[in-house]
């Protein structure tokens, strides 16, 4: 059976470091709810940036992208089962995420690189591995897409943007 489950990364400004923490959302036994955190995943670090952030879920994972203020990525797959973290392998290429979205089994990590182009980097969660090509794209960037009939849909200023794996486009 499957239990369907909201988790919610939550910083508490109170303590020094502004540490970020994941939260389960856990029935009382009243019927209501209440937020808690789950001790046996680490901290996400402070000097992650939370606009250079994506998540996705997909099955029991939830997999994160980041880039922190020290110019490096951060990758993380969390098994929500177990409640426990393995580092999937680094991303190939530096780049500030701002939005990923899974289409058939591939994770599409869309950001800007170092020069401020938008990139978009594609990672495999079959073979755990990131496909070795780097996709630039040419469009004004957004910041969110969603995903319908297997393509990615995005919207700037101007107009709408259509990314269809199949044609890499």
């Amino acid at each position: 059976m499957h239990e369907h489950c909201l988790y919610v990364f939550l910083v508490n400004e109170d303590e020094p470091d502004w540490r970020k923490h994941l939260y389960i959302l856990c029935p009382k036994a009243n019927g209501e709810h209440r937020l808690v955190l789950i001790r046996s995943l680490p901290d996400m670090p402070t000097y992650i940036s939370q606009t250079a952030m994506g998540y996705v879920a997909m099955g029991s994972r939830i997999y994160v992208f980041c880039r922190s203020n020290k110019h490096h990525m951060i990758t993380l797959s969390i098994d929500c089962g177990s409640h426990t973290v393995q580092p999937p392998p680094d991303v190939p290429v530096l780049m500030s995420p701002r939005m990923a979205d899974i289409i058939k089994g591939r994770i599409y990590v869309i950001g800007y690189d170092n020069g401020w182009e938008r990139v978009m980097v594609v990672f495999n969660t079959e073979t755990q591995m990131w496909e070795p090509r780097m996709i630039r794209l040419d469009e004004e960037g957004t910041d969110g897409c969603a995903v319908m009939a297997d393509k990615m849909y995005m919207r700037n200023l101007s107009k709408t943007l259509v990314y269809d794996p199949k044609e890499s486009k």
